[in-house]
């Protein structure tokens, strides 16, 4: 019976969400919204806005957000990386998304550049390494936190004692990917609260990772989108 707890959650969440919604409520229809859903895989990862048929598409495709969600899987300090440099690194001439240009970031598609040459050369990953940004910070972290839960939940095949620790990081990775939801959600200004982030984070974190990391890669696009992401151009109050 354990799942239902987990699904009733949801369940009254979203009814809430969706009653505010429908009240055109000025806290949730006035904020930003979440450039890609977590469970979005139920839509068959749809480009186009759920909230809105008049909207333009996004540009994540099925395949990219489906890339997307199994890099997370196996994979999260990636994503934790990209999402820290985007709300504590924003000065940082660092590429934080691999299809964006100018200023955040060189493009795959574009010629190599002195910069793109610099951010790769020995010199520049040594001062890296001597002064980490929050983004490597984190991703290191994140990285550790995996890594060992991981690590120890395989040696409890044999010796259970390590069950706990395994477990325990775990935990500490999941606060960790709770804490950047937080964090992201108040640097786009989106609605939400920390206890839906934290459970959210344990239950579907590699959809939570997912979503962060293409919110980090569509930050430039969303600062140009209008505010009321929740009502219809034809809808009026």
């Amino acid at each position: 019976g354990l799942p239902y707890p987990f699904a009733l959650c949801f369940l009254c969440t979203s009814i809430h969400r969706g009653l505010k919604i429908d009240q055109h409520e000025r806290d949730v229809c006035a904020a930003a919204q979440w450039s890609t859903g977590v469970l979005d895989a139920w839509d068959f990862y749809a480009p186009g806005s759920a909230n809105d048929y008049f909207a333009s598409p996004r540009r994540w495709g099925a395949p990219e957000r489906l890339a997307s969600v199994v890099r997370a899987f196996f994979a999260p300090f990636l994503g934790v990386r990209a999402i820290a440099g985007a709300i504590f690194d924003e000065d940082e001439e660092d590429d934080v998304s691999p299809h964006a240009g100018g200023e955040g970031g060189a493009s795959y598609d574009d010629a190599p550049t002195e910069t793109t040459h610099s951010l790769r050369s020995p010199r520049f990953l040594l001062s890296r390494i001597r002064k980490p940004s929050q983004a490597d910070l984190h991703g290191g972290v994140s990285f550790v936190f995996f890594a060992c839960c991981i690590c120890f939940l395989s040696a409890s095949a044999k010796h259970g004692e390590w069950r706990g620790v395994g477990w325990a990081f775990f935990f500490c990775h999941i606060c960790q990917v709770a804490f950047l939801r937080n964090e992201t959600r108040k640097r786009f200004g989106i609605y939400g609260n920390a206890w839906e982030d934290f459970f959210v984070s344990l239950v579907l974190y590699p959809g939570v990772v997912s979503q962060m990391e293409l919110q980090a890669w569509d930050a430039a696009d969303l600062r140009e989108e209008p505010a009321e992401t929740y009502v219809s151009k034809n809808a009026s109050f």
